[in-house]
């Protein structure tokens, strides 16, 4: 859900990797993505690649998912979490990549499966509705407070095909394998 600069060319990725996927995907996004598929580019390496996904507009009209991926803002997550609640019910594998700490708010208490998928690439999307990416991963998956081993293990396989990635029981251990840059100016310093 949210196929936008980040959840789309994950989409493609893990359609490349051989995994069946459905995007929720909507107005101009949605029209492209039916007729194009997801036209994507990464900048390191260079690469480009278009990849086909099954789109719907509703999730009534989605197959019963293994897992279900959460790629839009924080802002509308809480909403979407109670739509795949009301249409798949609680027990689906879950994973947020949102920003922030609103993943860790809203997931857990409806969804006991639930990862977290920690992103560490910038995404844009071009005015000719390409998507590109700064690289390939690497994503760090974690888990929530009641998610069990078996479904992080899962969780992990799914993109460990797709691109790399860590999977870490703990959070924290973003740590490693990312880092922040900050430019300031002169005057600051």
């Amino acid at each position: 859900i949210g196929p936008g600069a980040i959840g789309a060319p994950l989409a493609a990725w893990l359609a490349d990797a051989g995994h069946r996927v459905t995007v929720l995907a909507r107005g101009p996004n949605g029209g492209r993505i039916r007729e194009h598929g997801i036209v994507w580019a990464t900048r390191e390496p260079k690469d480009t690649g278009t990849s086909r996904v099954d789109v719907v507009d509703a999730l009534s009209a989605a197959p019963k998912p293994d897992a279900v991926l959460f790629a839009m803002k924080s802002s509308s997550l809480q909403a979407a979490a109670d739509a795949v609640l009301e249409t798949f019910g609680k027990d689906v594998l879950v994973i947020g990549l949102q920003n922030g700490l609103e993943a860790h708010r809203v997931l857990p208490p409806r969804f006991p499966r639930t990862c977290f998928g920690i992103v560490h690439w910038n995404g844009f999307i071009e005015p000719d509705g390409t998507f590109v990416s700064q690289k390939r991963g690497p994503l760090l998956v974690t888990r929530g407070p009641w998610t069990r081993d078996e479904d992080l293990a899962l969780a992990h396989t799914i993109f460990a095909r797709a691109l790399p990635s860590v999977r870490s029981p703990f959070g924290r251990d973003a740590a490693p394998v990312s880092y922040t840059h900050l430019t300031l100016p002169t005057s600051d310093l």
